[in-house]
């Protein structure tokens, strides 16, 4: 009796100094903790240190490499590193048959109606082709292309510029969800350009223009710092900076209304939100399940033919064949016919700004330092995603046999509109010395899908032989 009592008694002491230990242990630690972020600093500069005790190799030479954050699960830095992580959230499309989705354009659908319902979470309408517009990702050119859908095929089509989570209550068996991804360095500067430079330009080139008439000298004053000005475009919303939501695209084409992931600068410490499995899950979730079919812009011509394929409309290329002509022709032409504003139907000069190798080298380390990955993260990641989805898509799905025979009969087809339209299929309606041409090629809307007629003209010439 006495040593059992005498074993209790012993054992209450040594749980005593366990329990006191411990708490000792904790208070030291959490000390210790404290006096690390207290002595840490970050340097906007070399961009050599990030949250916490991240340390990030600036030069970034290993492109096979992911970097761990200590207090949550590794996120990616490196092009390696996304492509591994987008093909575990990526998925072959299905074929969707025409009946399925292509509901008839005489259909009523009130926009404004189904809006409205969708932003109070209430059951909407939405039916057909539904086209979300992301700015400066093929957006014109592909609006033109689901125009000439709904022109040939006598579907419902929505293009304007709404964003992904408008369509979450659509009616999923009665339509066709489509989006298209860019690499997020390339669409930011696109965007930049578009938004920010040229306005810009343009006001500075009013302003020299005035002092040239009053005969004052341009000095310093009157001129641009481009670096400045693009880096600060891309510190804004047309650049891709979405408060922490992981990048404009995902922000734009997600079918859910995102909460940020972090709460500050992505830099800060104590600020890290992202655990990177959920947001992969997220962006399977809000994107690639709910998405009918994800364009890739870098690989138009094999997103087209695959896009074509799954609606079966790959009998002539009628619908699609406008695309990617129109943006070869562009390419080669240093004007733009504005169809819109207060230059309309005038040839402007595209001023897409020439950039000396030092502020290209000052772009090119931003777009790969810490800092940009961190803020893109979900868009690198949607990206890789709808890359390995073609892929999948490709192989799974279409058949690579068949696929490559599609895709050569896109390209001939795609070539003979070419020699027979020449510039007229571009829409622009300007000379290479920046004339109009007149009569002016007819668009669908706006600047989409110009120059159609001259495609249907074409194609039933090499139909009728």
């Amino acid at each position: 009796m006495r040593i059992r009592q005498w074993r209790a008694n012993r054992l209450n002491v040594w749980r005593r100094r366990a329990v006191r230990l411990m708490a000792t242990s904790i208070a030291l630690f959490a000390t210790a903790s404290w006096m690390l972020l207290e002595q840490s600093t970050f340097n906007t500069n070399s961009l050599q240190s990030f949250v916490l005790n991240l340390e990030i190799d600036p030069t970034l030479q290993n492109k096979s490499r992911c970097t761990a954050v200590t207090t949550q699960e590794e996120i990616c830095w490196t092009a390696a590193c996304f492509q591994e992580r987008g093909s575990r959230i990526a998925r072959a499309f299905s074929k969707r048959s025409m009946d399925s989705w292509c509901v008839n354009e005489t259909m009523p659908i009130t926009n404004q109606a189904a809006a409205a319902a969708a932003l109070s979470k209430n059951k909407s309408s939405w039916q057909g082709l539904l086209y979300v517009k992301v700015p400066k990702a093929a957006s014109s050119t592909t609006a033109g292309i689901v125009l000439s859908i709904q022109r040939h095929r006598h579907c419902a089509v929505e293009h304007v510029h709404r964003q992904g989570y408008v369509y979450v209550n659509r009616f999923v068996r009665n339509s066709f969800l489509l989006g298209s991804v860019r690499d997020p360095a390339q669409r930011a500067l696109s965007a930049v350009y578009y938004f920010v430079v040229m306005p810009y330009l343009e006001q500075l080139q009013q302003q020299q223009q005035q002092l040239l008439e009053n005969n004052a000298t341009i000095t310093s004053t009157n001129t641009v710092n481009m670096t400045r000005l693009v880096m600060n475009g891309l510190q804004s919303r047309q650049g891709g900076k979405t408060k922490g939501k992981g990048g404009y695209q995902y922000n734009y084409l997600s079918t859910k209304q995102l909460e940020p992931f972090y709460l500050s600068k992505p830099w800060e410490p104590l600020k890290l939100q992202l655990n990177s499995q959920q947001l992969l899950t997220e962006i399977h979730t809000n994107v690639m399940q709910s998405y009918d079919f994800v364009l890739v812009v870098e690989r138009m011509e094999e997103s087209v033919v695959a896009l074509a394929i799954l609606l079966g409309l790959d009998d002539d290329w009628r619908e699609v064949v406008l695309l990617v002509a129109s943006a070869k022709v562009t390419a080669n032409n240093p004007y733009l016919l504005v169809r819109t504003g207060r230059y309309k139907h005038t040839c402007q000069r595209k001023q897409r700004p020439n950039l000396s190798a030092q502020e290209s080298a000052t772009l090119n380390a931003y777009f790969d330092s810490p800092e940009w990955y961190w803020i893109n993260q979900a868009d690198y990641l949607l990206h890789a995603a709808a890359n390995a989805s073609l892929d999948r898509t490709i192989y799974e799905v279409i058949g690579e046999r068949l696929f490559e025979q599609k895709l050569a009969d896109f390209r001939k087809v795609q070539q003979l509109v070419m020699e027979y339209c020449g510039d007229r299929i571009l829409g622009s309606g300007c000379t290479n010395d920046g004339q109009v041409m007149f009569p002016l090629e007819e668009c669908y809307e706006n600047d989409f899908g110009c120059g159609y007629k001259c495609v249907d003209e074409a194609l039933n010439r090499m139909k009728h032989g």
